[in-house]
This record gives C-alpha cells, structure tokens and sequence, in this order.
C-alpha cells in the first residue's frame, strides 16, 4: 500500500511539473522577426554550439535585417569559435528571453568586419522551439523604460544601473557606463533597491556577471523578499506584458 502510495504521489508531482511546461514552435515569418527584435533590443547574452565541438562560446545579436530576413551576430568568445563558423557555417543558438528557453539553428550567408571587429550575417532560421517553465517567467524590460536599481555591496560599495529584465524570483541589472566593483556569482548583495512603482528592497544572490556590446549585466536571484513587495513584483510583471503583448499585436510582429 505504501509502494503504490509512494508511486501516486510520484505521478500527481510528475504530472504537476508537466503541466507548468509550455513548448512551443515558432515558424512563421512575423514570429522569427519579432524575437529577432526582442534578442537585439534586449542585449540577450546567446549561447552557441558546433555539432562537432564539445565548447560553448558566447555572441550576441547586434543587427537586424527584416526586408532580407537576416541578422547580424557578433564575434564569438572564446575566439577559436571565429574559425569554427566559417568552417562548418551552421550554428546551434540557444538562450534565454521573459524565462522561455529558445533554441534554432541557423546558416551563416558570409562573414563580416566592421572596424576590425568580425560579425556574422545569419539567415534566419526556419524556426525556434521554446520551453517556457511558468514558474520562472521572465519579462524583459523596454529600453525606453529606464527603471533604476541599485545594491550595496558588504564594503559599502554602490553600485546604479537599470533594470534588464525581471521574474518573480530574480532580476538582471544593465550597466551602462564604467563602473568597478568586486562581485563574484555566489556572492550575496544585502541591500538591493528596484524602483518600480514602489520601491523594492530586498537581498541578492549574484548568479552571473557578463558583459555584451559595452554594457554590464548582473544577474541574480531575490532573497529575503517581503509578502508585499512579492505581489508588487507580480502585478509589475502582469501589467508589462500585457502591454508588451498590446504593442506587438499592434506593430504586426507578434
């Protein structure tokens, strides 16, 4: 009686986890351009893989061409990456956009400089698949939407910025001029402030520091977070992807 308890109990857990995963293809001409859009606007940090080499590299998407469905991808770290795509000239990309993990393949069109620095035109791939966790929804922000946050750190040290991207249990802030610090993933902020439309105060465990296009990001997750500042979380992340989803049904591209 036991066994069998302990196997529904598996199940009804199973099928829960099941349930808060959403996958989703997308293939249409207006869906590939709009996360096109949505991977450039938002300094998305991409993951890129060869199907015959075992190294992950980093890039970013730095241009978009809608009429030519092409795009634009930055050089490639660690830079034997740069010799690889030339090479095999098909790509694996994957990352991450509003907490829904994104993969495509894509072919390289031809290789390109721009100030001595090497990018990449992409064709479009013919499709993306998603995997959204509810739980872990993520919305990025507007660029237009310049929400400051700033943190602490245990020395006394400040550091300000913008708020990247936000869920109900993390943030990302973007850095946009020069700032030193000495903060390592692991490493807990004990005073962090997000100006939403109240101001948030909470604690941070840094997670990862990466840098795209001249701009810091540190990501982390949320501790110590109150009751009410969690529901205000929640109603900030309705509120905008409503009107992120109202804009792009307007704009012909969502």
């Amino acid at each position: 009686m036991l066994t069998n308890l302990n196997t529904f109990s598996f199940l009804n857990k199973w099928k829960k986890k099941k349930k808060s995963v959403q996958r989703n293809i997308l293939e249409t001409d207006n869906e590939i351009a709009y996360l096109m859009k949505q991977l450039q606007q938002h300094l998305v940090i991409i993951t890129a893989k060869f199907s015959s080499d075992p190294e992950t590299y980093n890039t970013s998407i730095i241009k978009v061409d809608y009429k030519n469905k092409l795009f634009y991808l930055d050089e490639l770290i660690p830079d034997t990456g740069n010799a690889q795509i030339k090479t095999l000239q098909k790509i694996r990309l994957s990352t991450r956009l509003d907490g829904t993990i994104l993969t495509m393949e894509c072919r390289l069109k031809e290789p390109g400089k721009d100030n001595d620095l090497p990018h990449y035109v992409m064709y479009f791939p013919t499709r993306a698949r998603s995997i959204q966790r509810r739980e872990s929804y993520r919305v990025n922000i507007p660029l237009n939407k310049r929400l400051q946050i700033t943190m602490q750190t245990d020395s006394g040290h400040f550091i300000a910025g913008f708020l990247n991207d936000i869920s109900y249990s993390g943030v990302s802030m973007r850095l946009e001029s020069s700032q030193a610090f000495e903060l390592n993933p692991g490493d807990i902020v004990p005073f962090l402030t997000i100006h939403l439309n109240e101001t948030i105060t909470c604690e941070m465990e840094i997670k990862r520091i990466s840098t795209t296009r001249g701009h810091t990001i540190i990501s982390g997750q949320l501790e110590e977070v109150s009751i009410d500042h969690q529901k205000e979380i929640q109603k900030f992340i309705i509120r905008l992807d409503r009107e992120k989803r109202r804009n792009a049904a307007g704009s012909g591209l969502g």
